[in-house]
């Protein structure tokens, strides 16, 4: 049974994964065109705009996304999805109606400390708020029931809309920096049309006689400490850009948010897509009432992450430059230095999001708040100290130490709740091979001069190496082998 359910989790990753590779094509073609299209200073306007959207959006959204994903294989075990879906309608009314009038009177509050160039962003990042957070709610359904390709293609269609619609008001319409939001917001739109159709107007699971204050009591008890949670998370990823801008310069924070979206692109999208196979698998198996099964699953699956995400976060690391030279233009070469922080950063996380597991089965989601305000605070001190004297490098190597700090303090709390075990062998295997293959790239990319073949030349050679050091380490067992050659096949022949 084990094996049958690595292989679902496999499976249903691999799709989000191959989305994500999409997602990140089309973010390797964004980020020249950004760099060529902005100064620095425009796309730190960007950049602060979306983490605004992103906070938004977590504190009004997330807390909903949250309890999607715990409670939804329980009121089905329980046959109780109208009342699911009822209560899940009727606190997204209530949490939207919640930010307009929580956030209209701070925004005249502070409306004077803000720079003109921001201000006039402001009534865009107010309908984006909504549209975003409803847009997650709606995949995070979509997720929960293990829907793979009905969740990628929403999210991919929306990411091309967005981004075709956005670049069309840039450059043939001179509507500037607005142009991005505005293509966000028109997709964002369309497809929540759409995909609120499919899950409320759907066998009438909209009723309203079947809202319950209890089950809206439930979400927001379980709910809400785990969008403080993520307030934190954004914190310990956010915040920064606003402390380097408040000490350094807009044109600083363009720098910084380039390399940390090339270094987190990658290993983001790696933890991602893992994680959007790993968190329904886990959860259904707990509640089936099978603790000893899913200790066994989480051990196995953080095994998984560790052997694909070690090596990508050191090779994207050791080609930082090459990259960086690829993709952006002279003025952004400064920010390549954060690449392997950005890295490092999102490799910890994802071990932190896996680590915390027995929390959130627990439903003590109070606990998970806790940590990340602990982590987020220590992030925002070290940045107050050290980014006036240093720079942007300092806000990389704090938020990649406070990384480390959230992860030890996940361990610590989850443990009594589900054991994490990281099996020592795949850790040591996975952590000999990838520093042979940054090894080997790091001096073989010193051969050419062109950022292109570097590019090329260190992903390939990389690839080859550190598949071939796992194998002569024996990492993989006979079974294992032979279902990766049926898996890859099976890929094979969808592509």
């Amino acid at each position: 049974m084990l094996g049958e359910l690595i292989k679902t989790t496999a499976r249903e990753s691999s799709v989000y994964f191959t989305a994500q590779i999409i997602a990140a094509a089309t973010g390797f073609i964004t980020l020249p065109i950004f760099a060529r299209i902005f100064v620095p200073a425009e796309y730190g306007l960007i950049t602060l705009a979306m983490l605004v959207v992103s906070i938004g959006s977590i504190v009004f959204g997330n807390w909903l996304t949250s309890s999607v994903n715990r409670f939804f294989p329980y009121y089905k075990r329980i046959g109780k999805l109208d009342t699911f879906y009822s209560s899940l309608l009727f606190c997204m009314f209530i949490a939207f109606i919640g930010f307009y009038l929580l956030g209209t009177p701070l925004y005249f509050m502070f409306r004077g400390s803000i720079s003109a160039e921001f201000r006039s962003l402001i009534p865009l990042v107010a309908l984006l708020v909504p549209l975003t957070a409803g847009f997650e709610i709606f995949l995070t359904n979509f997720r929960i029931k293990q829907q793979a390709n009905r969740y990628v293609t929403f999210q991919l269609s929306r990411t091309f809309l967005g981004l075709m619609v956005g670049l069309s008001l840039v450059i043939w319409f001179h509507f500037g920096v607005a142009g991005i939001l505005w293509g966000h917001i028109i997709a964002l739109f369309i497809f929540g049309i759409v995909m609120f159709k499919l899950l409320f107007l759907a066998d009438n699971q909209n009723k309203l006689n079947s809202i319950s204050l209890s089950t809206a009591r439930e979400f927001a008890t379980f709910g809400f400490p785990a969008m403080a949670a993520t307030i934190g998370t954004w914190i310990l990823t956010g915040a920064d850009r606003y402390i380097i801008e408040y000490f350094q310069g807009t044109s600083e924070v363009g720098l910084y948010s380039m390399g940390y979206n090339i270094g987190n692109m990658i290993i983001g999208m790696l933890v991602s897509s893992l994680m959007l196979g790993i968190g329904p698998s886990v959860i259904n198996v707990w509640e089936s009432d099978n603790r000893e099964l899913t200790g066994k699953l989480l051990s196995q699956l953080t095994r998984l992450l560790i052997l694909i995400t070690l090596p990508a976060t050191i090779g994207i690391s050791v080609l930082a430059e090459p990259i960086f030279k690829l993709l952006t233009t002279p003025a952004y070469y400064p920010g390549s230095v954060v690449v392997p922080f950005a890295a490092s950063g999102a490799f910890i996380y994802g071990l932190s999001l896996l680590s915390y597991t027995g929390l959130g089965l627990a439903k003590r989601t109070d606990i998970v708040m806790r940590n990340y305000f602990l982590a987020a605070l220590f992030n925002v001190l070290l940045n107050v100290v050290f980014v006036p004297k240093f720079g942007f490098i300092a806000a990389a190597v704090t938020t990649t130490l406070s990384y480390a700090v959230l992860l030890v303090l996940n361990i610590k709390s989850a443990n009594k709740y589900l054991k994490w075990v990281v099996i020592p062998r795949s850790a040591f295997n996975a952590t000999v091979a990838s520093v042979v293959m940054g090894a080997i790239v790091f001096y073989i990319i010193r051969i050419f001069s062109n950022a292109l073949l570097d590019c090329i030349f260190g992903v390939v050679i990389g690839a080859v190496t550190y598949l071939t050091m796992i194998l002569l380490l024996n990492e993989f067992s006979h079974e294992e082998k032979s279902e990766i050659k049926k898996f890859v096949k099976e890929r094979l022949r969808i592509i």
